[in-house]
């Protein structure tokens, strides 16, 4: 009986610590901010997926990516799941968040502009713009690129950017990096300037051999969840959010997801785990294959010396 008592007892403690270690892990929101939660359940997040490796369509034909992950652990660090609302092209969910038809804006980067109608986080991951041409060995810098024709994403913040600084730039809009770097192959412009993540993530992707990545832009994307105007409340609970996730666990969340979608399959530590395991079988089949044949031999060998004997 003694020994029960002290069993539920321990068990009691191992729960509680569990219990206590869950809710430290969980983002401390205000009466306030639980009760909007609680009052608005289905609060619409724009999400742009032809942002890879960040948000991408998968070859399972799955919604994932770096951002999608990081996304998860924010709800489940203020114990809340948003609705989400997926776009192929990014001027649509601009517009939607101009109308007030989405809530929140998972990535994008803080401009004068978009600062009318948003409000932003501190920035998620920061990452570099480069410059990218054809058959081009020579390094480029952006002020080689006057009077040259130069792909970008329409309406990125990248756009913006070079059209205050740069208007001497002839840009090429087109709605994502993957149709900017396709128009630069096919010589409809002289380079393209993209996030660095996302354009050596295609070109490895897509195999452009032929496709040279120069210097950076002096232009870092910061990119941050944004919140439309006038919902204050629903602003602090998406920047607690944010601030619950440590440099640490973004970085792991980043690097993994880079190191998985760059490295080639023969470097990764599966293809070697798959390499022991077909290795394994294929010995563990030889020795069974040579237990049957000594098996056999030494049945053989009796019979031999039994009809010898009979001889």
């Amino acid at each position: 009986m003694k020994n029960h008592f002290y069993l539920l007892f321990t068990l009691l403690l191992l729960g509680l610590s569990i219990s206590l270690v869950s809710c430290a892990s969980k983002t401390q929101l205000s009466q306030e901010e639980e009760k909007y939660l609680f009052e608005n359940p289905n609060i619409p997040v724009g999400i742009y997926i032809n942002y890879p490796p960040y948000q991408f369509i998968n070859n399972n034909g799955e919604i994932d990516g770096i951002l999608l992950e990081y996304f998860s652990k924010l709800e489940a660090n203020i114990n809340h799941t948003f609705k989400k609302k997926y776009y192929t092209n990014w001027q649509p969910l601009i517009e939607d968040a101009k109308n007030n038809k989405i809530d929140i804006i998972l990535e994008i980067q803080s401009t004068e502009e978009r600062r009318q109608f948003l409000t932003f986080t501190e920035p998620i991951f920061t990452g570099s713009h480069v410059i990218v041409t054809k058959h081009n060995d020579k390094e480029i810098t952006i002020k080689d690129l006057k009077g040259k024709r130069v792909s970008v994403g329409a309406h990125f913040s990248i756009e913006e950017y070079l059209i205050k600084n740069y208007p001497d730039i002839i840009l090429v809009p087109k709605p994502n990096e993957e149709a900017c770097l396709l128009a630069l192959y096919n010589d409809e412009a002289d380079a393209f300037i993209g996030l660095e993540t996302i354009t050596k993530y295609l070109i490895f992707k897509e195999g452009y051999k032929d496709l040279k990545v120069h210097g950076t832009v002096d232009y870092d994307n910061k990119l941050s969840l944004a919140i439309r105007k006038g919902k204050p409340i629903l602003a602090d609970i998406i920047k607690k959010g944010n601030r619950s996730i440590s440099i640490e666990e973004k970085n792991k969340i980043l690097n993994m997801w880079l190191y998985d979608v760059v490295t080639p399959y023969e470097e990764k530590a599966a293809f070697f785990s798959k390499m022991v395991t077909i290795l394994s079988i294929l010995c563990l089949l030889s020795l069974l294959l040579n237990l049957y044949l000594f098996k056999r031999f030494k049945t053989y060998k009796k019979r031999m010396m039994k009809e010898n004997l009979n001889i």
